[in-house]
């Protein structure tokens, strides 16, 4: 059978339906549904202009409190004003501090946390929260999750709307990954500043060296 050349009606009308894109054209290849992360210098680099919803996005952490929950907290405020669902957070690595989620606008009726996991507990929650479309928005912690399950997640999120951040130590991340989207970031060059790494978007090829502040405290954002 003969390879279809880049020109050929199977390749266009593929390209047109989105089903497939060119690496050079990150914003243009296919309409995609995001919330913006709230952070322009983020946003320009994301397909769509923010945060894909009905995907998994992975974010890559040397060390917990790098900032990689601030990074979306706007986007958190942003969802609860259109989507009543729950919020839910599995396994953070500290208790949530209402007060300084507050700052950022995040709503506290509608988020729920699941702490103390067991990686069974936490497999069985987090693949039922998805399944039943109860939430709008998981923010799971996870040292170590299995790529069959991440398909899974990916597919399921896909199919119900929810944007799912999975927050991973960058030395336990998986090369095989089946997420729209993966970040890792590390401490910027000024205090408050990170530095991200785009290693996957889809589309679009990997971009290193974005570097942005994030305050502490969202009364101090913008």
């Amino acid at each position: 059978m003969q390879t279809p050349m880049p020109d050929s009606p199977i390749i266009s009308k593929l390209l047109s339906q989105g089903k497939i894109w060119t690496a050079d054209k990150t914003h243009d290849a296919m309409p995609e549904k995001v919330v913006p992360s709230g952070y322009p210098v983020l946003d320009a680099e994301l397909p769509g202009g923010g945060w894909p919803i009905g995907a998994v996005t992975e974010i890559l952490y040397p060390q917990v409190s790098m900032g990689e929950l601030r990074m979306v907290l706007p986007a958190l405020k942003q969802i609860a004003q259109q989507d009543q669902r729950w919020q839910l957070w599995l396994n953070p690595p500290g208790q949530p501090y209402g007060p300084g989620l507050n700052s950022w606008g995040v709503s506290l009726r509608q988020t729920l946390v699941c702490d103390n996991l067991s990686p069974k507990e936490f497999s069985w929650v987090i693949d039922q929260s998805v399944q039943h479309s109860g939430c709008s928005v998981i923010l799971a912690w996870a040292t170590r999750i299995e790529p069959a399950q991440l398909r899974r997640l990916q597919l399921a999120s896909e199919r119900r709307d929810i944007i799912i951040f999975l927050f991973r130590p960058i030395n336990q991340a998986n090369p095989l990954s089946y997420s729209r989207l993966k970040l890792s970031i590390k401490a910027g060059s000024q205090p408050l500043f990170i530095q991200v790494d785009i290693l996957k978007r889809r589309p679009g090829w990997p971009v290193s060296g974005l570097e942005f502040p994030i305050p502490l405290y969202g009364s101090e954002w913008r």
